[in-house]
């Protein structure tokens, strides 16, 4: 018994402990990096770097077994002379400039399939830090709507007496009535985007995880474009499209071979023949270039061209984007100043409602309705805080080297 009681005790304390353990900020990020959809794009990466490393190497030589010249009036190989049997070696060898530069394409659409993956990260980041925030506030939004319902309660109570001792109150109590109405169908909908929250988290990580507070550092956007995630890959575009220019242009290269053939001859008539090695080497010639090689090379150029003008078009999107992400960013941080100085007037207000109140001075629904507007501007406030931060952490995504942690 004893032991068993033992047991239970150490189950629940490795239970209480490994959840804390689990869910610090740096363990989550690093379940991020095994996310499939990160893995998904290093592995389109590993690919191309093979391909890479093939792309360097000769195709397969063939060999033959053969009979030549065998007639066909007896089938016998000691009735002539130019009979023999042979053994064939043939070995293509594509030009090195041409494998070279289609390695390097590979290499590079491997290198901006990593920055894929690393864009891919950083906004998998966002969106955790994202649902983290979405979860402390939702708690925050809930107890504040809770608070809200006792209050409509004890307005209704109060306009209930008011009704009773026969004071005109009926459209207080109505209109009351409906505001409860709405506050328990907000406190529906923060169901919802509690269980919307938390599946996009198993999603992400593999669990709900709870994280004391999350500091996220404010983006350092000052317009450079070329630090940005988007056109970085863009720019990774112009690489490969370079790389197949490269490619069209070693095509004009000669391909080289190399053919041996060793033959060996029976006896003709008794006359010993001696056996026979050929060695043959060739090249190819651009004879039809104007037709083959030019268009296929004037191709990769406009290609290249195309990419490199949209590259120039993801830059200035971006930039616009950007400057409009922060602009955004620094409206919400003005808003949530508004809001905080008029939460500190209202506190000022609620005071005074109640010093009213204790003097008889004014209605003690007065004084509940102020508190109603407090914990309404409270929930918008919450409501900014979460966006705030989310807005951050979506900036610093876009940008490589973008920061996300917790202090």
């Amino acid at each position: 018994m004893k032991h068993s009681i033992l047991f239970l005790l150490t189950l629940t304390l490795l239970t209480a402990v490994t959840p804390a353990q689990a869910q610090t900020f740096e363990g989550l990020l690093e379940k991020l990096k095994s996310h499939p959809q990160v893995h998904a794009i290093l592995a389109e990466s590993e690919r191309q770097g093979e391909l890479a490393e093939g792309e360097l190497g000769l195709p397969d030589p063939t060999v033959s077994l053969g009979v030549n010249n065998l007639p066909t009036d007896g089938f016998s190989f000691d009735t002539e002379r130019m009979t023999s049997k042979s053994i064939e070696f043939n070995q293509d060898i594509p030009s090195y400039s041409l494998r070279k530069a289609r390695s390097g394409m590979r290499a590079a659409e491997s290198g901006k399939q990593r920055l894929m993956a690393a864009y891919a990260e950083a906004q998998l980041k966002a969106l955790l830090i994202k649902h983290l925030v979405q979860l402390k506030a939702l708690d925050e939004l809930e107890e504040e709507a809770r608070q809200q319902l006792k209050l409509y309660i004890a307005i209704e109570e109060y306009l209930q007496g008011q009704m009773e001792a026969g004071n005109p109150v009926y459209g207080r109590f109505s209109e009351f009535d409906v505001e409860r109405v709405e506050v328990e169908h907000e406190l529906n909908k923060l169901v919802t985007e509690r269980i919307e929250a938390e599946e996009d988290l198993r999603w992400l990580v593999g669990e709900v995880p709870t994280i004391a507070a999350l500091d996220i550092l404010h983006p350092n956007w000052k317009g450079d474009a070329e630090n940005l995630y988007p056109v970085l890959i863009a720019k990774e575009n112009i690489a490969v499209a370079k790389k197949s220019v490269d490619e069209a242009d070693a095509a004009f290269g000669p391909n080289y071979g190399i053919r041996t053939a060793y033959m060996q001859r029976d006896s003709v008539n008794g006359n010993n023949l001696s056996d026979t090695f050929t060695v043959k080497a060739s090249i190819s010639i651009p004879l039809w270039a104007s037709s083959n090689q030019k268009p296929k090379l004037r191709a990769a150029e406009a290609k290249r061209r195309s990419v490199e003008y949209a590259f120039e078009d993801t830059k200035r999107q971006w930039i616009k984007k950007m400057n409009v992400l922060q602009s955004e960013l620094d409206v919400l941080m003005k808003n949530i100043k508004v809001l905080e100085e008029k939460e500190a007037a209202l506190d000022g207000v609620i005071a005074s409602a109640e010093r009213n109140y204790e003097s008889g001075e004014a209605s003690y629904d007065t004084l509940l309705e102020a508190q109603i507007d407090q914990l309404t501007l409270a929930k918008r406030l919450t409501r900014h805080h979460s966006h705030h931060k989310y807005m951050m952490a979506q900036i610093n995504s876009h940008i490589k080297g973008g920061s996300h942690e917790n202090n």
